[in-house]
């Protein structure tokens, strides 16, 4: 049986940032840290682990085409 790698970044794209850093702080323990010299607003998300680490982007038509 092949090993499946394991996830290294992910995203989450969302329209309300302070929303969304109060919830998934709270419910996972996540840190967060504005992303700096980005052209967008983009925040980096510290899950703790040391491995596994993502990050939130403004939704927008664009980064949504062709997702459910």
């Amino acid at each position: 049986m092949k090993k499946i790698k394991p996830i290294g970044w992910f995203e989450i794209y969302i329209n309300d940032f302070e929303r969304a850093k109060n919830f998934y702080g709270e419910l996972f323990g996540w840190e967060f840290q504005l992303s700096q010299g980005s052209r967008t607003l983009y925040w980096n998300i510290n899950t703790g682990n040391g491995s596994l680490k993502g990050g939130f982007a403004k939704k927008s038509k664009s980064n949504m085409k062709g997702n459910p």
